[in-house]
């Protein structure tokens, strides 16, 4: 399902149960722990989720073999574009505050469901107008020879927007963009080239019927809430809510597939970085650069340590590695057990929170966290005051997205 109609799916969801949230009464206080996906499916530095990306026009003009003018006038294009779509997006995240606010005042908690995905609806329409207008402008600007390249660029756009969705580990991996990212020159080889063809067919049939998935469940009353029933209202979301799983465990189930036979035709000198680059994009969350990784490059950056502070640097980061790469492998295996469970993907409780259950997941991400607590404040104490104030503001846990957390809405409900 594209980065689109997830963004909006979970707009639309989340947004409904929260909404739910606001039906206060003065008898029993419920919690409700929304559990999110293993895997981050957030934004870029676009925002969050644009369809068109600035890294996925750089890609257009090398997929379609765009000269300099093509190029800049498409990146004029996109600004227009972006402008729009931040627009577009202000004006969704108002209409769900002004639904809120209406619900709030009239006390139709039942028919808030409808009205959110209304919105959703809405917002989706104003979005597919403003990518086709894009990217007819785009197509408008090619000669006829770039013009038959235009079927390769439409499934990579499947793919950047599709592989966004996804709800389990290995889901948002994008065998052929992993082995161009090498920088081998492999994906144009023989052999790689028809294992390459063979992955881009065969997941761009998965993408497309997850594209059809998330339309089908936007037009349904999947999402339509009515707290006065709350069971039957989150057992009918958590159904849909499996099949949306089903989809993601395909996709990681084709990407699997394919990674293991790229690989296997990749000269053994490149084989080992495929490998290892494949094993980071399908925990992204677990193996990305972390905040410490960040400290000890600012630290070691600084341009009056003495030698010895050097010597305690090292020794920080030598230690940080040993120490984070069984956490990292724990953590990792949580997440591909979470992602074989049909678990439902809302807690309720009445008193008791739902959180303090006993949680694999939980437990080993908490573990690595603390690991890069505790090495953070190594850092800091190897420098001096001055040294310290000139270090960069720790922005770690700032817009990573960290899904496998959960969304945790309070509420009473009447009734007892």
């Amino acid at each position: 399902m594209n980065g689109r109609i997830s963004r909006t799916l979970r707009a639309v969801g989340v947004g409904t149960v929260v909404l739910a949230g606001l039906a206060a009464s003065d008898t029993a206080r419920a919690q409700i722990v929304i559990a999110r996906s293993s895997v981050n499916v957030g934004g870029g530095e676009d925002g969050p989720e644009a369809p068109v990306t600035r890294r996925g026009v750089q890609r257009y003009g090398e997929i379609l073999g765009l000269d300099k003018d093509q190029q800049d006038a498409i990146a004029q294009l996109f600004e227009g574009y972006l402008a729009a779509y931040k627009a577009n997006a202000t004006g969704m995240e108002k209409a769900f505050q002004a639904a809120n606010e209406k619900v709030q005042e009239s006390g139709d908690f039942k028919s808030m469901g409808a009205e959110m995905r209304k919105i959703g609806k809405e917002w989706m329409g104003k979005m597919s107008a403003l990518d086709d207008g894009f990217m007819g402008d785009v197509k408008s600007l090619l000669t006829d020879e770039q013009l038959e390249r235009w079927p390769v660029l439409e499934r990579f756009r499947r793919r950047e927007q599709g592989l966004r969705g996804g709800v389990v580990a290995g889901s948002g991996l994008d065998v052929l963009e992993t082995v161009r990212a090498l920088e081998s020159g492999l994906e144009t080889s023989p052999g790689v080239k028809d294992s390459l063809a063979a992955y881009e067919a065969e997941i761009d049939g998965i993408l497309r019927e997850n594209e059809s998935l998330g339309r089908r469940l936007l037009d349904s009353d999947t999402l339509d809430f009515d707290p006065t029933n709350l069971e039957a209202s989150l057992k009918k979301m958590e159904e849909q809510m499996k099949k949306v799983k089903d989809h993601s465990r395909a996709v990681r189930d084709v990407n699997r597939k394919h990674a293991r036979l790229v690989s296997s035709t990749l000269p053994e000198n490149v084989r080992p970085r495929f490998d290892e680059e494949v094993r980071k994009r399908w925990f992204p969350s677990v193996y990305r650069t972390s905040g410490v990784d960040r400290a000890l490059d600012a630290a070691e950056g600084l341009s009056d340590l003495t030698p010895d502070q050097k010597q305690q640097l090292k020794a920080v980061r030598q230690g940080y590695a040993q120490n984070r790469g069984p956490l990292d492998k724990s953590w990792a295996e949580a997440i591909e057990r979470s992602d074989e469970r049909d678990d439902s993907p809302f807690q309720i409780s009445f008193g008791e929170d739902p959180t303090k259950k006993p949680d694999p997941l939980r437990e080993a991400r908490k573990a690595r966290r603390e690991l890069d607590e505790q090495t953070k404040q190594r850092v800091l104490a190897v420098l001096t005051p001055d040294q310290k104030g000139r270090m960069p503001e720790d922005k770690s846990n700032e817009g990573e997205g960290e899904f496998g957390e959960n969304i945790r809405v309070n509420f009473r409900r009447s009734g007892g």
